[in-house]
């Protein structure tokens, strides 16, 4: 399941380093002022390279079946008036954690190019890929970790119905930020 569809104008595909890198790095580096406040390895993004290698390790996690990193395409057509499919973010289960099988989860993660927020796609896009989590992935639990600025992606968290929690974000995200400024966020399987 390498393309995911949310809408007949929205998808969800995992990148090709071949073909995607540098579409993924021109739409990244277009948004670098708006997407630095809340994802700090934008900062080191600086080049197609570093970008291909963030989508090699995406696609080899894809096929290890810890990590489902996905691009959000949107349905269009272009000025000769022909059908295409273009990048606008990135929507994904960013690592999928099952140690415990009991406690098998994975933490959603995403961002968008800042001309199309606030129309519900990354909402459409998480909904879709939750309910992937559970039915196809069989995690148990889904996390979706913020910081407490990060109003979007706190509203996110709450259009989703996913619950505020007491756990803390874990190492990955506290080497970029305070963890003491983090707020994570689940939903169970059986909620």
């Amino acid at each position: 399941m390498d393309s995911i569809f949310v809408s007949d104008r929205m998808k969800l595909k995992v990148l090709c380093p071949a073909e995607d890198t540098a579409k993924a790095f021109s739409l990244l580096d277009k948004n670098r002022q708006h997407l630095e406040a809340w994802l700090p390895w934008v900062e080191t993004t600086t080049s197609v390279e570093h970008e291909r290698s963030y989508v090699k390790g995406a696609l080899e996690r894809f096929q290890s079946g810890l990590g489902m990193e996905m691009g959000i395409y949107e349905f269009s057509t272009n000025r000769f008036d022909e059908d295409c499919w273009s990048l606008i973010g990135m929507c994904g289960i960013v690592r999928i954690n099952r140690d415990d099988p009991q406690e098998s989860y994975g933490d959603l993660g995403y961002w968008l190019d800042y001309d199309h927020c606030g129309q519900g796609i990354v909402t459409d896009c998480c909904t879709k890929l939750t309910d992937v989590a559970y039915t196809e992935l069989n995690l148990e639990k889904l996390r979706i970790v913020a910081h407490e600025d990060n109003h979007s992606s706190i509203s996110v968290a709450n259009r989703l119905k996913f619950k505020l929690s007491d756990e803390k974000a874990g190492y990955y995200h506290s080497r970029f930020h305070d963890p003491n400024k983090l707020l994570v966020f689940v939903k169970y399987k059986n909620d």
